[in-house]
This record gives C-alpha cells, sequence and structure tokens, in this order.
C-alpha cells in the first residue's frame, strides 16, 4: 500500500498522537477511579462481632458486597465503551489518510476491533502483533456477557463462552459458577491493564509502519 503523500502521512500521525493523548488522560483517570472506589468498598467491607443486623455498619457491609459487583460490571463497560470510541476514531483517520467512503455496510456491522483489523489488514497488510490486543477481544466478549445477557453465558455463542473460561482460567476477581459470570475489583485491574497495553500497541505498531511507509514516497 502506498500513502498518499507525505503530508496525509503526518496529518495521520498527528491526528494519531492527539487520539493517544486522549487516551493517556483516560488511563490516569480510569486509574484513579478504580483506586478511589475500590478504597471506598474495601472501607465498607467489613462486620464486627458485635454488629447489629439493622445497624449502619451491616448496611454498609451489605451495600460493599453488593456494590463490587455491580461497580466492577459497569466498570468493564465503561472500559470497553472507550476503547469502542478511541479505536472508532482512529479509523476515521485511517480512512482519511487513505482518502477512502466510509467504511461498507457489511464491515460496518462487525466490532470495533474487526473493523480496525480488516482495514489495517486489506489496506497495509499489517496484522497486529501484540497479545494484548487478543486479550482485548476476549475481554470484549466478557462484556457483552454482561451487556446482553446479565452475566448468563449463552451457549448459542460458543465463542463468547470458550473467550470468557479462558479469562476466568488466567485472571483473578472472574469466575463462572452456575453458567454466570461473576467478577469484583481484582479482575478490574487486569481489565484496565488490558485496555492500556492493547491500544498502546495499536498506536506504537501503526506508527512505526506508517514511518516505514513513508520512505515510499
Amino acid at each position: 500500500m502506498i500513502l498518499r503523500s507525505k503530508r496525509a502521512a503526518l496529518d495521520f500521525k498527528q491526528n494519531i498522537s492527539m487520539i493517544a493523548h486522549e487516551f493517556n488522560y483516560e488511563c490516569g483517570y480510569l486509574n484513579k477511579y478504580l483506586s478511589d472506589s475500590t478504597a471506598l468498598v474495601n472501607k465498607a467491607n467489613f462486620l464486627s462481632d458485635d454488629a447489629k443486623i439493622y445497624s449502619l455498619e451491616a448496611d454498609n457491609y451489605f451495600w460493599s458486597v453488593n456494590h463490587n459487583f455491580y461497580f466492577s460490571c459497569s466498570y468493564l463497560s465503561m472500559l470497553m465503551q472507550i476503547a469502542e470510541d478511541l479505536v472508532n476514531q482512529y479509523i476515521g483517520h485511517l480512512d482519511v489518510l487513505l482518502a477512502k467512503e466510509a467504511l461498507n455496510r457489511k464491515i460496518a456491522r462487525k466490532t470495533f476491533y474487526e473493523k480496525v483489523q480488516i482495514s489495517l489488514e486489506q489496506n497495509f497488510d499489517l496484522k497486529i502483533k501484540s497479545k494484548w490486543w487478543e486479550e482485548l477481544i476476549k475481554l470484549y466478549q466478557v462484556r457483552n456477557a454482561f451487556v446482553h445477557q446479565n452475566g448468563a453465558l449463552d451457549y448459542k455463542y460458543p465463542d463468547r463462552v470458550n473467550a470468557i473460561m479462558e479469562v476466568s482460567r488466567k485472571y483473578n476477581g472472574i469466575e463462572v459458577r452456575n453458567d454466570r459470570v461473576w467478577i469484583d475489583s481484582d479482575f478490574c485491574k487486569d481489565a484496565l491493564k488490558i485496555f492500556e497495553n492493547s491500544l498502546n500497541s495499536l498506536f506504537k505498531e501503526t506508527n512505526a509502519h506508517i514511518n516505514v511507509l513513508k520512505k515510499s514516497l
């Protein structure tokens, strides 16, 4: 694939650096939000031996038990929403670089990670090599279980089930019980790490590839 012009390549790199800046800001915010929320839950997650069942202490304790799960689900969903938004911005700038119209309908119906994979492979013969990108895809399947099935495993989607089982074997804070997925804030820490490393790899690998292609101009 030959780039349209050196100017187009420079514009693309500048636009990607702006997305990367937004991404770094998001990572800082997401780290603090997770840390603050986890500290709040841990503070309430204590029940003394002499606590009364209808006391504020007991209320805080049972709130912390429920909140940990619901917070973790919403946090995971937020991570994936931000990832999707950033990658879609990236795809938009990629289309400008290639002087292409919007993605055709068939591709437009695919997930954000499929769209960018297809675009990079078709136009640059570039396959994202980072192991973190594969982890992001599995993480998205975990997110789908909560968004579409309230955490229940749906065996009509074997790829989703297999991805969830792989993730549950690899990371802490996630398990499958009675065909339902359960996560807590420990898993959110790993989810954030996957989010950070996968998008960093996307930006770095693409920039390196564009630098090589610029030499053909």
